[in-house]
């Protein structure tokens, strides 16, 4: 089988988000399957992505979005006269029997039009991984529109909580049949369940598993 990840995270070369693709890729090429990704191009490629390339994928890296008025029309003349981008060539090429799309946010495809237009095409089945999210938002309805034809005609929708799972459907007010609700891999080893601590300590102690960045992650309301 001919897998095509497209990794749409542009925030950090790295985060919570690109652990599921990048070891279900692994996996696949362990298993004999040929695979392809797409991700953003960094000074230094992390050390997961660079694992997945020394095991045979290949790939596209695609550059950052340049503000200058020169790249601009460099990008749009480009697009006009080649009618497809340089990554969705690279996808073309490669020709997958499945398009893998891990998404750091839950709505990232809406803003990849070029990536929509391939989904749209038909040629490709695809299935769409959400990850981080936020509510409450407010979509205008050709925004809703889209993005409830992109998440439907997805052979899956994963996302990764009961909860995002109720807030996409509530936020594109569609019921999605296709939702699976699937975990991150845990990075940490752990016994499983995690044991309750005795409550004859003298003190109990909390952790927060998660990056210190207030913003997403919500440490000030936890405090």
């Amino acid at each position: 089988m001919r897998i095509a990840f497209v990794a749409t995270m542009a925030d950090m070369p790295w985060g919570g988000s690109e652990v599921l693709w990048s070891k279900t890729a692994a996996l696949a090429l362990n298993e004999g399957h040929e695979v392809f990704f797409s991700a953003y191009q960094w000074p230094q490629t992390p050390l997961p992505i660079q694992d997945i390339i020394r095991r045979g994928a290949t790939f596209y890296l695609r550059p950052h979005y340049q503000p200058a008025l020169s790249a601009r029309l460099k990008k749009r003349m480009r697009r006009l006269l080649l009618s497809n981008s340089p990554e969705v060539a690279a996808i073309r090429k490669f020709n997958p029997d499945l398009i893998v799309v891990n998404q750091g946010g839950a709505y990232d495809v809406f803003y990849r039009d070029d990536l929509r237009e391939l989904l749209f095409s038909g040629r490709y089945p695809y299935y769409l991984i959400c990850h981080s999210y936020r509510d409450p938002i407010q979509l205008d309805e050709y925004t809703r529109a889209v993005l409830i034809r992109l998440l439907q005609r997805a052979q899956r929708v994963f996302t990764i909580s009961n909860q995002q799972a109720d807030v996409v459907q509530r936020q594109l007010a569609t019921p999605l049949p296709n939702i699976i609700v699937v975990q991150n891999p845990l990075n940490v080893p752990a016994e499983w369940p995690v044991p309750f601590p005795s409550l004859e300590l003298p003190s109990l102690q909390f952790a927060s598993v998660a990056s210190l960045h207030v913003h997403s992650k919500g440490q000030d309301i936890l405090f």
